[in-house]
C-alpha cells in the first residue's frame, strides 16, 4: 500500500497512474485502496486532459484538432472534456472548410488542369461537410469555377495554336531568307571570289610574275585548272637548280632541268632501309630498296601526283656492266651525286647511291659530310634514303 501510495503521489505521467491503480486494485479492500483506485484514475485523466489542452492551444490543422478531440473523448465526462471534444471537431471542420476554399481563390485566368483537380477534391470535401457553414453553396461555386477555367484553357489552347501557326510562317520566311543568303554566300565564296583570284593569278602568270601567281593559285587549288597552273609555276621556268620545291608531303631540291622534265632530290631522308634485305649481289636492279621505293614509298603520293612523275630510264654501273632499269623513283648514282652542289650533297647523314661498291655485295653511298664513298658498304647495312624523281614539265 505504501509503495502504491508513493507511486501515486509522485506520478508524473499517465503510465505512473495506471501502475498505482493496478497495485491498489490488487490490494482489494485493504484500507482505502478502492478510493485510491479512483484517485489514480482521476489523476491519470488529469494528465490526459492537460495534454489535450496543450494540443488544442497549439493546433493549426484539421489533423491536429482531431488528435486533440480524440484525447478529450477518451476522458468521457471528466470536467468539460465533452464540450472541448466537440469544439475540436468543429475547429477541424473549419480547417477542412478553409483548405477546400483555397482553390476557389485562384484567378480563372491562372487556372490549370491541376487547379481543376483541386476544385473537384474541394467538392468532395464540401459534400462531406454537409450543412457546415455554406458548404452546399461552395459546391456550386466550385463547379462554376471549373467551367470558367475549362473555358479559359480552351481559349488559351486555341490562341497557342494560332501563335504556333504564326511562328511557323515566320520560321519558314526566315528559313527561306537564310537559304537565299546562304546560296548567295556559297556562290560568292565558291565561285565569284575564286574567279576574281583566278583571273588575277592568270594575269600574273602571263606577265611572268610567278611568285605572286604561285601565292594566288595556292589559295584556290581546286578551282578550275588552278592545280595545273600550280604545277607549271612550282616546277617550271622560274625554278632554278638549287631551289627547294614542295611535292607531295616532302621538300625537294631542283637538281636538273630539261625541256621535258625537272629532276628532284629529296631534301631529307624518308626512311632508314637496307639496300638489299637478301644480302645478294643483285645490284640496283634486284635490290629490295628499289622495290620499296617504287611501291610503298610511291603510294604515299596521290594519283594526280603519281601521274606527274615521269618514268626514268636509269643506267647503273654494276662493276663494269651497265644495267638498265625503268623507275618512277630511283637513287642517284656516283656520277649524278658528284655533280651536286656540295651543300645539297652534304645533308648531315649518310645516304645510299644506286651504284655498286667495290664488289656486288656492297653499294656506294654519300657520307654525312657529303663525301662519295665509292667502295661502299655491305648491302644489308641500314642507311638513310634520299629518293630522286623526274617531274613532267607541262
Amino acid at each position: 500500500y505504501d509503495h502504491a501510495l508513493n507511486v501515486l503521489n509522485n506520478a508524473k505521467t499517465v503510465e505512473d497512474c495506471v501502475k498505482a491503480k493496478e497495485i491498489f486494485e490488487w490490494l482489494g479492500d485493504f484500507a482505502d485502496a478502492q478510493q485510491k483506485v479512483k484517485e489514480s484514475v482521476d489523476k491519470g485523466k488529469g494528465f490526459i486532459y492537460n495534454g489535450a489542452e496543450q494540443k488544442l492551444k497549439s493546433a493549426q490543422s484539421e489533423n491536429q484538432y482531431n488528435s486533440a478531440a480524440k484525447e478529450y473523448e477518451l476522458l468521457g465526462d471528466y470536467l468539460d472534456s465533452k464540450e472541448k471534444a466537440a469544439k475540436c471537431r468543429e475547429l477541424a471542420k473549419e480547417c477542412r472548410y478553409n483548405d477546400a476554399m483555397t482553390p476557389l481563390k485562384i484567378d480563372s485566368s491562372k487556372g490549370t488542369p491541376n487547379t481543376i483537380d483541386k476544385l473537384k477534391a474541394s467538392i468532395k470535401v464540401f459534400e462531406g461537410l454537409g450543412d457546415f457553414k455554406d458548404s452546399k453553396e461552395q459546391i456550386k461555386n466550385c463547379e462554376d469555377k471549373i467551367s470558367e477555367i475549362e473555358d479559359y484553357l480552351e481559349k488559351e489552347k486555341a490562341a497557342q495554336a494560332r501563335a504556333r501557326k504564326r511562328k511557323k510562317k515566320i520560321t519558314i520566311s526566315i528559313c527561306a531568307s537564310v537559304v537565299a543568303i546562304t546560296i548567295v554566300i556559297v556562290v560568292l565564296v565558291t565561285f565569284i571570289l575564286p574567279m576574281i583570284k583566278y583571273n588575277k593569278a592568270v594575269s600574273l602568270y602571263n606577265n611572268g610574275d610567278y611568285e605572286q601567281a604561285l601565292e594566288k593559285f595556292s589559295t584556290i587549288k581546286g578551282f578550275k585548272d588552278s592545280g595545273d597552273y600550280l604545277n607549271k609555276v612550282e616546277l617550271l621556268p622560274y625554278r632554278e637548280v638549287g631551289d627547294i620545291v614542295k611535292f607531295g608531303k616532302y621538300d625537294w631540291y631542283v637538281i636538273n632541268k630539261t625541256d621535258s622534265e625537272v629532276t628532284l632530290l629529296c631534301k631529307e631522308k624518308v626512311n632508314n632501309k637496307m639496300f638489299n634485305d637478301n644480302y645478294s649481289a643483285d645490284g640496283w636492279k634486284g635490290c629490295t630498296l628499289r622495290d620499296w621505293l617504287n611501291t610503298e614509298f610511291l603510294n604515299e603520293f596521290s594519283n594526280d601526283e603519281k601521274n606527274d612523275i615521269a618514268d626514268t630510264t636509269c643506267i647503273t654501273d654494276k662493276n663494269g656492266l651497265n644495267v638498265e632499269t625503268t623507275d618512277k623513283v630511283f637513287l642517284l648514282d656516283i656520277v649524278e651525286a658528284d655533280k651536286l652542289n656540295a651543300d645539297i650533297r652534304s645533308s648531315g647523314f649518310a645516304w645510299w647511291l644506286r651504284s655498286s661498291g667495290d664488289n656486288d655485295y656492297r653499294a656506294a653511298l654519300v657520307s654525312s659530310e657529303g663525301k662519295i664513298l665509292e667502295n661502299g658498304v655491305l648491302v644489308d647495312n641500314s642507311n638513310p634514303v634520299r629518293p630522286a624523281i623526274n617531274i613532267k614539265r607541262k
